[in-house]
């Protein structure tokens, strides 16, 4: 019985998350980061050429990309001397 409980809730976590629709529907699942206390999360979605990280101000009703991702893909570039893609940044 416990088995096939964990079962189940493996299940159940594994389409929460999106896994199974992802091949399907781009970006049907947000899993928020909260950021502190603040009212702002931030999560990853599929974009049109890669990864995007987006910023969401809850109380604004404002969202966007956290930040530019050209620019950081270059300074990380330069830092660790290897080439970044903007499209698949090396976060989590």
């Amino acid at each position: 019985m416990n088995d096939d409980i964990q079962s189940r809730y493996q299940q159940a976590q594994v389409l929460s998350q999106g896994q199974l629709t992802t091949n399907i529907i781009k970006n049907d699942v947000i899993l928020p980061h909260w950021i502190g206390t603040s009212e702002c999360f931030w999560y990853v979605r599929s974009g049109d050429k890669g990864k995007e990280f987006c910023l969401v101000n809850a109380k604004d009703a404002t969202k966007g990309l956290a930040f530019d991702h050209a620019i950081l893909a270059t300074q990380l570039s330069a830092v660790t001397g290897q080439k970044v893609d903007s499209n698949d940044l090396p976060l989590k």
